[in-house]
């Protein structure tokens, strides 16, 4: 008998660990919605905030990128999961009166 996880390939592999982590984000995000708010808030916050001080270094030699946005929206992105992640750990914990 042959071993159906060893029989798949990588990339198959992969794709259902992301499949299964996508339905757990979606679960998470329905039972607790409002923790979606600190990952899409702050981000954008920050992302307005640093674009208007620092939006003129593309104006500087050696600056590669055509636009501050292009060099901002990926660091957008990774800290808007690292906010989300943060504010669904400390919500799923619970308060003292839910555990009992």
């Amino acid at each position: 008998m042959v071993d159906r996880a060893a029989a798949l390939p990588e990339w198959r592999a992969n794709l259902a660990t992301i499949a299964a982590l996508m339905a757990r984000a979606k679960n998470e995000l329905l039972r607790v919605p409002g923790a979606a708010i600190p990952g899409v808030l702050a981000p954008t916050i920050f992302f307005l905030g640093l674009n208007g001080v620092f939006g003129a270094l593309t104006q500087l030699n050696g600056f590669e990128t055509g636009t501050y946005e292009s060099f901002v929206v990926p660091v957008s992105m990774r800290d808007s999961s690292d906010a989300r992640n943060t504010a669904i750990a400390a919500m799923s914990r619970g308060s003292p009166t839910e555990n009992g």
